[in-house]
């Protein structure tokens, strides 16, 4: 099996495709790539968004709806470079 590349999971309850949205809004040049849906016999409401991909900067990242079981954490964080100290505010 040859490995080629690697994506980050974000767990979120409900909020995938406005999360997605968001950081996308933040970022030039970020675009959401794919959105999958839950199927009919799913736990949650068929139709319902279950990931969403998207890039930044060249890194790939999924989000996922995966309920309530996990909450968000400081045990990982993403640096973002800026130039100046308006890009950040």
């Amino acid at each position: 099996m040859a490995i080629t590349g690697m994506t980050t999971f974000l767990w979120f309850d409900t909020e995938a495709l406005e999360a997605a949205e968001f950081y996308c809004s933040l970022f030039p040049d970020a675009t959401i790539t794919n959105v999958d849906y839950y199927q009919a016999d799913a736990q949650l409401a068929a139709q319902s968004v279950l990931t969403v991909s998207f890039d930044l900067f060249g890194s790939k990242f999924t989000a996922l709806n995966g309920g309530p079981g996990k909450n968000h954490n400081d045990s990982v964080s993403f640096q973002v470079f800026c130039d100046t100290q308006e890009e950040v505010d």
